[in-house]
């Protein structure tokens, strides 16, 4: 996919979801590139592409277990050591710029956001005709799937 770089910059669609500010093709981009540097165990290029990834999309971190699948065991524990050296020093920064309390706040709400979407979020219907719609998550399609009249018993 590196090699396409050059057909993206003419590439009209690229333009509009970059003045949009959706950095979905820049993170399938950077995970590709990431799984290139895992293969090739560019432990450099790999810790900034996996930072870059658990900055902004932590789903598309998933390449960081390509090293345990392939028995690389000490690039992986190298790879997760300073990818998480490097997160706290981003985090460090931003709480230099932003105040400590702020940016703790902000992780704080983060993660009671992520505790309670199961149950808050729009797509979660406990009804008598329940249906099954885009962003459901995987408990949710389960849920839909194996309950009695696809109901919600839970």
């Amino acid at each position: 996919m590196a090699w396409t770089i050059p057909v993206w910059l003419v590439f009209s669609a690229f333009w509009g979801v970059i003045a949009y500010l959706n950095i979905g093709i820049i993170v399938v981009l950077a995970a590709t590139l990431l799984i290139r540097c895992i293969l090739e165990e560019r432990l450099e290029w790999a810790v900034l592409l996996l930072t870059f990834l658990v900055i902004s999309k932590i789903m598309w971190a998933f390449p960081i277990v390509l090293p345990l699948l392939l028995g690389r065991r000490r690039f992986f524990i190298k790879l997760v050591a300073l990818t998480g050296l490097v997160y706290l020093v981003l985090v460090g920064l931003t709480m230099l710029v932003g105040g400590a309390s702020y940016i703790l706040q902000q992780y704080g709400d983060y993660f009671n956001q992520l505790r309670r979407l199961g149950t808050e979020f729009p797509w979660q219907v406990r009804s008598e005709t329940p249906y099954l719609g885009y962003n459901h998550s995987i408990k949710q399609i389960v849920i839909f799937s194996w309950a009695p009249s696809h109901g919600y018993s839970c």
